[in-house]
This record gives C-alpha cells, structure tokens and sequence, in this order.
C-alpha cells in the first residue's frame, strides 16, 4: 500500500502569453515568454486500494466518483481525472484513490487545470514506479505528456508556459529555437523588485482562457491582419523584456510589461470587462503601477504592481470596494512529490 502526494505552483503571466502555442512561435521574429510562480498551489494525492474499486475525487467541484477501472475512464464526470487515469495507468495494477485540490479560483487565468494536470501526471508516474511498471520520467516528459492529455480534452491546442511555471516556480524565461523550447528559471531573489511590488486580485469572473487563445490562433494562422500585427509586436516587446531581466535592467521592466499589455488589449474585445476596468481604475488612483489580467483575459485573476510603501493602502482600498484580494505571494518552489509505503512496501520510487 502506498501513498503518492505531488504539489506545484501556478503562474502569473508577465509579457509572452499565447506565443507559447506550437508552431505559433515560429512564425515571429522575435519571441519569448515569462511568468512567475506564485503559491496558489494544485495538489493530487494518489492512494493504491485493497480493493478492486476506484475512486476520483475534486474538492473543488465538490464531485466524486467511484467504480471499476472500465467504469471510472468511460466516465464523463470528471474528464480530466478520468482521461489522465486511462492513459497513465492499466486494469492490472492496483486500484487507485485519487483526490485533487486547488487554491486557485476556477476559471482564474493562472494554469491551475495545466498545474493539476503536472500534480496528477507526476503522481500517477511516480505511483507506478511503485508498482515495478514505470522507468522514470523527465520534466520535459512532464510537459509533453500533459500538453497532449489536456489538448485531447479541450480539442485545441495548449501552450507550454503553464506547465513550466507547475514545475519549476521561480521567474521562468521561455525562449523558442528549433526543436523545443528552452527553459531558463531565476530564482526569487533576482526578480526582488517583481516580487515586492506584486498584488493579486480576483475579478469574481471565471472565463476560459483556451477558447480564447483558440480564437487567437485561429485568427493568426488565417492572416487576419490586426492579429498578426499585434502577435509580431506582443513578441518583440517580449524579447526586450527578457533581455532586461538578463542584463540585470529593471528600470523599464515595468514599461514593457505595461506596453506588452496594451498590445494584448487589441488581440480580441473581451480581453477586458467591466469588471476589470472598474479594478483597473481603482487600483491606477490608490498606488498601482499598472494592472493586467492574468491569462488570455476575459476575467479571472488580475496582476497589479505597485511600490513596497504604497502596497498596503493599495489592499485597504481595493477591500473597501469588496474587491477580493487573494493571500498570494510568488514562490521558489517548484513540483513536490512526496512518498509513503504502508504494510512493508519496500521498493524505492524511480527518479
């Protein structure tokens, strides 16, 4: 008997969102992709059974399911659980107990469902290492897989910001030569000015970020003009800004973020709401610097920078005007997968 429990991040998207799409990005000049983990993290937990049934379970959606092996992977009550269990696992291993958890609101732009699906796949793998059945895996494995799985669910086409924001934490720079992406993660302590200056708050409006960046996609790759125009330009201000960060120059960081956004803001009508804007304007009066939906927009989450010394009258503000602020802060750490065996279990899990 054992237990497998994995834990990760989700990210904010600071400039490079939706470039992150194959093989959009080869088709700009220019282009790169940052994000930064923050601790609203996602968690599955995954328990072999004495038993022959399974059973799924999201405390999020308050849904639970249990039942055969045919049963639970032909189920459409939970999508995700049931796909991941059908393509990961087999009827001839022990049956599982899986319960998943996030912090992050639904619908709130941040990879939550792309950082459950990296929690999810890391347990299951890691579980069946225990069982003598896997030869380990790699995080771009990772990556690969969970891309896949979820643009087999959602019928398009997934980015991969999303999940090296779930594996790594840390400010992570996304560049894209032939072949696959590159990866390079800061630590915290490099992005100290991003960090302090960092107020997340929730729109109270869930949206569904992969239709819109579908609708993105569709529209560049059918040479719509103004799509294509603002993509060319959202990546060359994407790749000053991770020269920026690189040569260690924050002064203008924040400039191009900004401008990175206003671009974003063309892409499609619904990148902002009312509801957003209302955010915006109050945040802009009380210390921010600038604001930005996190995501393809439409809703969810919204980044907001400000200074160290106005951020607390910032808070009070938005608070007084029942906007919510969430309990946030960006993280170093990255996936974490920890391991019990019950009842002499022996065997040590595959790196």
């Amino acid at each position: 008997m054992f237990q497998v429990q994995a834990t990760c991040p989700t990210r904010i998207d600071l400039v490079g969102g939706t470039l992150d799409l194959w093989p959009l990005y080869h088709q700009l000049p220019e282009k790169a992709t940052i994000n930064l983990g923050i601790d609203l993290n996602a968690t599955a937990i995954v328990s072999s059974e004495k038993s022959e049934t399974y059973s799924l379970e999201s405390s999020d959606q308050e849904v639970s399911l249990s039942g055969s092996f045919e049963e639970i992977t032909n189920s459409q009550k939970l999508p995700l659980l049931s796909l991941f269990l059908k393509s990961l696992w087999h009827k001839d291993l022990p049956a599982l107990s899986i319960k998943i958890s996030a912090k992050s609101p639904k619908g709130a732009g941040l990879g939550g469902s792309s950082a459950l699906s990296i929690a999810l796949c890391s347990a299951l793998l890691k579980a069946k290492g225990l069982c003598h059945e896997s030869k380990g895996y790699t995080e771009e494995d990772l990556a690969a897989i969970c891309g896949d799985l979820e643009s087999t669910l959602i019928k398009s086409p997934t980015g991969c910001q999303d999940y090296w924001g779930a594996i790594r934490g840390g400010l992570n720079m996304i560049t894209y030569p032939y072949g696959k992406p590159h990866i390079e993660t800061l630590p915290l302590k490099q992005a100290k000015e991003l960090c302090e200056s960092l107020v997340l708050v929730y729109s109270g409006q869930s949206r569904d970020s992969a239709i819109n960046n579908w609708l993105v996609y569709q529209n560049f790759f059918s040479g719509e003009e103004n799509t294509v125009k603002h993509l060319t330009e959202i990546g060359r201000v994407s790749a000053q800004c991770l020269e920026k960060i690189k040569s260690k120059d924050t002064d203008s960081l924040f400039d191009l973020c900004q401008e990175e956004w206003r671009l974003r803001k063309k892409l499609w009508p619904g990148v902002v709401t009312e509801r957003t804007e209302f955010i915006d304007k109050i945040a802009c009066k009380n210390g921010a610097l600038f604001t930005r939906v996190c995501g393809a927009g439409g809703g969810g989450v919204m980044t907001l920078f400000t200074t160290p010394e106005k951020k607390s009258k910032l808070i009070k503000k938005l608070k007084s005007n029942q906007i919510e602020v969430l309990e946030a802060k960006a993280t170093d750490e990255g996936l974490k997968v920890s391991i019990t065996i019950k009842e002499g279990q022996s065997k040590i899990p595959l790196d």
